[in-house]
């Protein structure tokens, strides 16, 4: 032990005393941690909308000298940029709005992140995000109404396409359903549906807005939600037909109320509103095609009060028993100023052509109505000459609506009929003087292709250009995905969306381009608005065994 003490004290010795020249040692170099990041998107399905949220979290130690963060969103199938962000932050993490995602397709977002230290400590990600053009939203109601079977009810709401309105009111959506039996009784009561936040519920039932058949509707007022509804009664299988009322519809809360202003039970098949004696108060027109009181002539014109309320007004339309219109057709009215006289004019359109009664030169497409000062009332002035649809006597007008179509400044007329296994809609263009000429722009379609109850008049795609969406019901193959196009055939399941949206391509119509199904559901029919100017389809599809409705929610994009 001795030995081994003294031979390390030697060699401690030794080189505690050995002299060396000093070496200046490098500079200690401290490695900055790589960038890493996530973002909310990384994972998952993400449903995107017109504005994503972005949320990217560092979790690296923040460089001294902060971060870049540049955030680029591009339209894929335009090549277009929508969105760049390009800032410097002291801080580990960014929440971002990042908007532009308005269309249906693919989008591309690059996000990358930079430490300011160093530019060579970066981390960039690329995500690919596909924007569909619809997401579906499914509520189902149990449909309890007092003294109602749910055969009844659930067969009413089949049959109501033609009375149901979806709109807003007070901020929040409804879709107001008047339900028809059609061939028999019992009347049954207006359904008021209500959207809460994502679902919708069954507000109430209304007996005083029981229908035999809701047909047609306007608004009369739209900043108070008050609509005109004419209703043309059951048509029953047995027994004499009781025809129908014009009734008024108003909120009432979440509520509605309902007042029937008509004193004569008639078969009012279209109502039209607007000011017909420049009082500052829209008035009513209800066209009918028979009445069961004395009141002849297809046009009956109701005037407001103050009040609300309205009176009859029997001498203001030129109209009836000894006139231009005697043994004339009549389908569908329309109150509005074409002629740009500071006066609404009234239009009245033909339905079909009955030679047992009548010679064919009643045949017509449709007339115009102008208010005359020396007579004090309405009387014909124009009648447009050409036919177009109505050169078949079997086509009968159901609905007119006004629109500038071609963008030339002045209001263009939609006609939508009917006849012998057929439904159309046909566009006729003013030359700026009231004088209207049928294109080419027309929809034919056979029972088996597609039915429908009216359309709607939007720009659906924002191009600037008023489009035509239909309102669709039964069993057309254009409609129904794996359908025949045969009574009560559902088809595989699923609908066709691209059949309903005609498109108007600067003045030219035709039917969207890209095949939409919607899988796996079998509405009875659609209805369709634009909502806080975002385009929507609402479907309808009972279930009488259980008693239910499923409102479908299709917010859609194109």
């Amino acid at each position: 032990m001795k030995y081994i003490f003294i031979t390390l004290g030697v060699l401690v010795i030794y080189s505690c005393t050995k002299t060396e020249v000093p070496e200046s040692l490098p500079p200690v170099v401290v490695q900055e941690e790589s960038i890493k990041f996530t973002t909310n998107i990384d994972t998952g399905s993400f449903n995107l909308v017109d504005t994503i949220p972005l949320v990217i979290s560092v979790s690296t130690k923040l460089p001294t000298l902060g971060l870049s963060y540049v955030i680029v969103a591009s339209y894929v199938d335009s090549s277009k940029q929508i969105f760049k962000l390009d800032t410097i932050l002291n801080q580990s993490s960014l929440s971002v709005l990042v908007p532009g995602f308005t269309k249906a397709g693919n989008y591309n977002l690059a996000i990358t992140v930079t430490s300011k230290n160093t530019n060579t400590n970066i981390l960039s990600k690329n995500f690919t995000l596909v924007r569909p053009n619809f997401n579906v939203t499914t509520t189902t109601i149990p449909l309890n109404i007092a003294g109602i079977s749910s055969e009844d009810i659930t067969s009413g709401i089949d049959g109501s396409v033609s009375g149901t309105i979806y709109t807003t009111i007070n901020g929040k959506e409804h879709l107001i359903i008047s339900p028809t039996l059609f061939f028999r009784t019992p009347m049954l009561p207006a359904l008021n549906f209500v959207k809460n936040g994502t679902n919708w519920t069954l507000e109430n039932s209304y007996s005083t807005g029981a229908m035999g058949a809701g047909r047609n509707y306007e608004l009369l007022d739209s900043a108070k939600q008050i609509w005109a509804i004419s209703d043309h009664g059951l048509e029953l299988s047995n027994g004499k037909w009781p025809f129908g009322s014009i009734y008024v519809m108003k909120p009432n809360g979440n509520g509605l109320s309902y007042l029937n202003i008509s004193t004569t039970r008639s078969f009012y098949h279209s109502v039209s509103t607007g000011d017909l004696n420049n009082d500052g108060l829209k008035d009513i027109v209800g066209l009918n095609m028979g009445t069961n009181g004395d009141w002849y002539g297809a046009l009956h014109p109701y005037l407001q009060n103050p009040d609300g309320s309205f009176r009859e007004a029997r001498d203001l339309i030129n109209d009836g028993m000894n006139t231009w219109s005697m043994n004339k057709g009549a389908g569908a009215v329309l109150i509005v100023d074409i002629l740009g006289d500071k006066r609404p004019e009234i239009i009245r359109a033909d339905y079909g052509l009955n030679l047992s009664y009548q010679q064919q030169s009643d045949r017509y497409s449709f007339v115009i109505y102008t208010f005359d000062n020396n007579l004090g009332k309405y009387t014909v002035v124009k009648n447009p000459g050409p036919l177009g649809v109505y050169s078949n006597n079997d086509r009968g007008t159901t609905s007119i609506k006004a629109a500038d179509f071609d963008n030339d400044g002045d209001l263009d007329f939609a006609l939508a009929t009917e006849g012998t296994n057929f439904m159309g809609v046909e566009i006729w263009t003013n030359n700026g003087q009231g004088n209207f000429t049928p294109t080419n722009n027309k929809i034919e379609f056979t029972f088996d292709q597609m039915q429908f109850r009216e359309f709607n008049v939007m720009d659906i795609n924002n191009d600037g250009w008023l489009d035509i969406v239909l309102n669709p019901f039964a069993f057309g193959k254009l409609l129904r995905v794996g359908g025949s196009g045969n009574m009560n055939d559902w088809g595989t399941g699923g609908v066709y969306l691209n059949n309903l949206f005609w498109i108007n391509n600067k003045g030219s119509f035709s039917f969207y381009n890209k095949s939409i199904i919607v899988p796996a559901i079998k509405p009875v029919y659609f209805k369709s608005s634009k909502i806080n100017g975002q385009f929507k389809l609402v479907g309808v599809q009972t279930d009488f065994s259980k008693g239910l409705v499923n409102i479908y929610d299709i917010p859609f994009v194109f």
